[in-house]
Parts: structure tokens; sequence; C-alpha cells
């Protein structure tokens, strides 16, 4: 049985609401008590992370919450700007030492956080006392944790000499009468259990709570290949200043992997995911998503399923067609009535195209239509339910068409967007992406230039990421700052973002600055283009975006290589996108810096390269004064072509999390021969 005592709280941090809550423990029947505080915007359905919060020897549930300590100030500003509920339990205060009951009484609170919050993560920190404790519960409780941090606790009860009282009266007896409890709570004995992130400060001064335990855990877990951070002020004494507490507690967060990835084909095919245009939609209470299959005797077939949030269950998989290679690859849209768009690929070949019957209902198609010939297709719509889709033009990559398809009308060649610079006939590749303004009246459109004076050789001699706006539904176009664009358009006629001129390569080579349809526009109106540049350094991220003062500005993700300093993205493909808050997310593959780069540049066979490669959210909540990294999956999962739901018509990107996305788990390589590669697909909802 719960009690709740509704408080307002003044701290220096900020007024808010606390619960005071009072439950019986299932231990031994006791009446006992925690804080919550709930975040701000706090929304019963959907997902949300909690901070536990332990506190020191002599103190209560209370010190978190109230007391004006550096440590106590960076808890209660962390759990506020990362949108998480903050607990801060008595575990049996004032002198808990994480015993027996104190342990029963922080999984029974975890447990009924769990039963009455849709928890995402959750993540324990402590100081002192609590330090320790945090810990010692890691290691008794690792499944019940996605980090920890700790400010100058020990890892090492059977060592440590200070607060024996009250640690007999919490483990039951001395250290000679139950030895087993020390031992077990002693979390530097157990370093395999520290499965989650885990960071840590300590003073090197520290008489209260001496560092020497806590060094070698961290060494151990360092040595170990675990996620870890260590703050070792050597002139330290007992406690953490803020900027460190701050630090430690951004690190666990940004460090822990999303959610379990659900798996909804076995046989996804080599290139299941990929591609520019939208995999992902959400909308009323659903979401549907695409994906291409590879069956036994070598055909490929694009396919949808559905999620209903209400149940968790997924529908059975419907077959949209077949598509003609691992080119023919599905895209989906939705309107603002909540009929489905799909649009299925060819390869310089007919595209084609299905509507729901039903709104928000994957299950039945109407007749497939020919949208035109092309590649690599990109859908959205107007608020009128006009469709559009661009595609690499066919033949002989000339460019991006733009058809049109009116309610009730047929397909139609609106226009050509841009065209192939006629001094390079050879390969050529056109990447495309929309995205919407504030209630649909101005659509935004990235593309890049990837041209060769031939088919094999001299490849990506032109390359560039360029941008325009349409403000009447893709009929006229104009640059960022009202400029006409003449139809078709080259770079020079453009916003040109990015762009590299040079003889091109003859090895395949894949490109030095690139898009890859990543466009978000935040809710001024404003367009963000993020892209990947390997022409000064490798694997640099840009976001640029126009300024107040008429010329575009670009913001260099430093924040990236500094938390993965070995590795670097080569592209973004499907990876950028924006939340229903204005949050922005770019989901990045990071491939090893030490193997496959020809002079800082990806060669062909990185961009098949599965080994040492990492998947990675950077992301701001700040409208981008600030970014912050995390690991999308664990370290060491095999993965492939993630695409992260992004604009798409009408589809509702919730806030409260990190948007869902899809990848698989095989080989993205080219068959061999009559071979089939099947690859797992999966899905992650956070």
């Amino acid at each position: 049985m719960l009690r709740f005592l509704f408080l307002f709280c003044l701290s220096c941090s900020f007024l808010f609401a606390a619960d005071d809550i009072t439950f019986i423990a299932d231990v031994d029947g006791s009446e006992q008590k925690y804080v919550q505080v709930m975040p701000d915007g706090y929304k019963p359905d959907h997902p949300v992370d909690v901070l536990i919060a332990l506190h020191g020897h002599g103190s209560d549930r209370w010190q978190f919450i109230r007391q004006n300590r550096d440590e106590c100030r960076a808890v209660r500003d962390v759990a506020k700007q990362y949108g998480m509920i903050l607990v801060s339990p008595d575990y049996r205060a004032r002198t808990s030492w994480m015993g027996p009951k104190a342990e029963a009484d922080l999984v029974q609170i975890i447990q009924d956080v769990k039963a009455r919050h849709p928890v995402r993560r959750v993540y324990l920190t402590g100081a002192s006392m609590g330090g320790a404790s945090c810990l010692t519960f890691a290691a008794l409780h690792p499944h019940l944790l996605d980090g920890v941090a700790s400010m100058n606790g020990t890892a090492n009860h059977l060592e440590y000499e200070n607060f024996q009282t009250a640690i007999q009266a919490s483990f039951g007896g001395a250290k000679s009468e139950v030895p087993e409890e020390y031992q077990k709570r002693s979390a530097e004995l157990h370093p395999e259990k520290f499965t989650m992130p885990t960071a840590f400060t300590v003073g090197g001064k520290d008489k209260s709570v001496p560092p020497e335990s806590v060094l070698r855990l961290a060494r151990k877990l360092e040595a170990m290949g675990k996620p870890v951070l260590l703050l070792h002020r050597k002139d330290g004494g007992h406690s953490t200043n803020y900027a460190d507490a701050v630090r430690i507690l951004e690190y666990v967060i940004s460090a822990s992997p999303s959610t379990e990835p659900q798996r909804i084909s076995s046989i996804g095919s080599e290139r299941a995911t990929s591609g520019s245009g939208g995999k992902i939609v959400t909308f009323e209470g659903k979401t549907h998503v695409v994906w291409q299959d590879a069956k036994e005797g070598g055909g490929y077939f694009n396919m949808i399923r559905s999620l209903d949030h209400e149940t968790g269950k997924w529908s059975e998989p419907v077959t949209l067609n077949r598509g003609k290679d691992n080119h023919a690859r599905p895209v989906i849209a939705v309107d603002r009535e909540g009929y489905l768009h799909v649009v299925l690929s060819g390869h310089n070949s007919p595209v084609t195209y299905r509507r729901s019957v039903k709104p928000n209902d994957a299950s039945e198609w109407t007749k497939a239509e020919t949208v035109g010939n092309g590649t690599y297709p990109v859908v959205t719509c107007t608020t009128d339910g006009t469709l559009l889709v661009t595609m690499r033009a066919s033949p002989r990559w000339n460019g991006v068409d733009l058809f049109v398809k009116e309610p009730g009308k047929a397909w139609t060649k609106s226009s050509k967007l841009v065209i192939r610079d006629p001094k390079m006939p050879g390969y050529a590749g056109y990447q495309t992406g929309f995205a919407w303004g504030p209630e649909h009246k101005m659509l935004h459109f990235v593309v890049d230039f990837y041209e060769s004076y031939h088919t094999y050789k001299a490849r990506g001699a032109h390359q560039a990421v360029c941008y325009m706006r349409s403000p009447d539904g893709g009929k006229t176009w104009q640059k960022a700052y009202g400029d006409s664009v003449k139809l078709p358009a080259r770079p020079e006629d453009m916003d040109i973002l990015g762009r590299h001129i040079g003889p091109g390569r003859n090895d395949l080579p894949p490109p030095v600055i690139l898009a890859q349809g990543s466009l978000v526009v935040d809710r001024k109106g404003v367009p963000h283009v993020l892209y990947i540049s390997h022409q000064e350094k490798p694997g640099q991220v840009v976001i640029a975006s126009p300024a107040a003062t008429g010329t575009w500005q670009r913001r260099f993700i430093h924040e990236l290589p500094k938390a993965w300093p070995e590795h670097r993205p080569i592209g973004c493909r499907g990876a950028f996108t924006i939340d229903a808050e204005g949050n922005e997310f770019a989901l990045l593959e990071l491939k090893p810096l030490s193997k496959g780069w020809k002079e800082g540049k990806p060669s062909r066979s990185l961009k098949f390269s599965e080994e040492g490669k990492k998947l990675v959210w950077v992301y701001t909540k700040d409208g981008g004064k600030n970014y912050s990294t995390k690991l999308a999956l664990p370290e060491k999962t095999i993965f492939n072509q993630p695409n992260v739901e992004r604009s798409a018509g009408f589809n509702q990107i919730h806030s409260g999390g990190f948007p869902p996305f899809l990848f698989f788990d095989g080989s993205s390589r080219y068959r061999k021969g009559k071979e089939v590669i099947q690859n797992n697909v999966f899905f992650v909802r956070n």
C-alpha cells in the first residue's frame, strides 16, 4: 500500500513539487519512505527515465531533494534537464550502507515506480555512503540498472574500516561473523556484474572513504572493456564538485544503450532497411514499418508490419510487391487522415505506388499504380492529400525528377528538379530529402550531387550538398532567402552547403561530402541540414542552417569525436530527425579510424566492413546550443543500415525519448552469383 504527501520544495536550483511516498516493506512489514519528483511535461503514455539518488551517512531521503551541496544540486539539475523522474529513498536511513533490508526496499521501490510509470531506463547514483551503496546494489542487481554514478564511495567492505558500528547493524554482524555479507556487498570483487555504464568520482586525500578500492575497480572494468569513467582528483577530499557530478551523471546517461530490439523479420535482404526515404511512420497509436525481404530462389519482396502501441503486438507481415533487385526497396508516408502511402522503388525501371484501403491500417492495399521510371524514391504529402515523389531519373542517372499525384488523379511528372552536368556523362547518384515547415506551408528540400566522368573511372569528380525550398507544394522553388531557383537546377542555382571538385577516383569511392536526405525543420520554420564531410578531416559532422544575417551558418559537432575519438561516421543515410518538442537526433554509424581509410577518406571496402562498428545517437535538447552522445545499441552488436523515423507527411514523432529506428544484423555486401543473403530485421522503440 502506498500513501502520498504532496509537497512543494524550494532549492537553489528550482521550485518543484515532491511526493513523499510511504510504503509497507515486503521484507519485514515496516513502514518506509521515499521522495519522488516528477519531470516537467510528464506524460503517462510516454517512456520516461528514472534517476535514483542514495543519501550519505547520517542523512535521509531529503538530502538530494533539499540540500544545497554540489552533489545534490547536480542530481536535481540533471534530472530536470533530461526529463527524468527523481527518486530519493530512505533505504533504512540514516545509517543504511545497503544491507539486506535496504537492498530489498530499493528493489521494491524500483518495481513500484515501474508499475506506476512507463519506465524506460533506471540510473542509480549516490554520494559517500550512497556512493558505496549504489556500487553494492549494482553488483547485486545489475539487471535492474542502466547506469551507475558513484561519488566518493568504497567498493570493498572487507577492507573498509570506518563507520563499522553502523555497517555491522546494517549487514547483520561483524566481518568475522557474516563474512559472506561483506564479500557479496564489495563491488570490487564482482566486476563482471557491471554490465551497465559506470562512472566514479574519488578524492586522493579522502580519509573518510579512501579511494583505493574504487580505483582498482575502475581499472578492472577498463581492462574488461566496460564503459567506465573515472574522475580522480588527487588533491580532492571527501566531496565532489558540481561539474564533476554532472559529468559522471551525463556519462552514464549517454553511454547506456537503447531498449531491446524487436525482431520483425528473419529473412531481410542485404539492403533490408537502407534508403534516404522514410521506413517508419507513427500515427494515432500505431507504428508502421516497411523493409525488404529476400526469399529462397532469389526474389526480393517489399514488406510492411504494424505495431499496436496499446497491446504491444505486431500485425502479421504483408507483402507489398516483388522488387527487381536490392535497390527496389519501399518507402512510406502517411497523410493527415491516416491513409498509408507506399512507393516501391525500381532500379532505373518502373517505380510503383499503393495506398492503404483503410486509414491507419496496413492489412489491405489498393492495386499498384506506376509512378514513373527511376531509383531511390522519397515521398511526402501536402495538407490536401497530394503526393510528391522524387527519384533519380532514368535512363543514365540524369538528375532528379519530381512526380505528383493529386487526390483522385494519376501520377504525372511535374518537373526535373536537378540535372546532371553534361560534361560528366558517367555514373551519377542523387540522394534527396523532404521536410515540411510549420503547418505544412513551406516544403524544404536537400539533394546530394555525386557525378563522374566515366561509369567506373573518375567517379565522384563533382560532389555537392545543396538546398532549396518551395512555398507552393513543389510548383516553384527558391533559395533559403527567397531568390528564385530556375529548374532544372544545378548547384550554382541553389544554396550550396558543401562542395568537392576533383579528378575523381578509380576505386569506386564513397562520397567525401554527403547529406543523404538528412534534413529537419524546427518549430520556427528554420531548416537544418546534417551532412558528413571528409574533405578536411575524416568524418566531420556538420549541421548547417540559414542565419538571420543572410548567410548559412555551420556547426561542427565536436562532441562526437570527443566521445568516440577512435571512430568516425562515413555517411548519414536515414539518420536525422526531429521530435514533437523540437529536439534533434542523429543516428550515426561509426567506423574505426584504424582501418579502411585512404588519406583521411573512406574506401569502398570500409563501406561494407562490419569490424568495430558502433551505433551512436548525437542529439540536442536545447535548440543546438549543446550536443550529447550515447550508444543506440550495446557494444559489439551486429548491425547494418540503421534508419530512424523521420518526417514523412503527417506522422507523429513523439518526444520523451529517442525516436524509433530499424536495422538488420547481417551482411550488406552484394550477392555472389545465385547466393541468397538473409538477415534479421529489428525495430527499436525507445
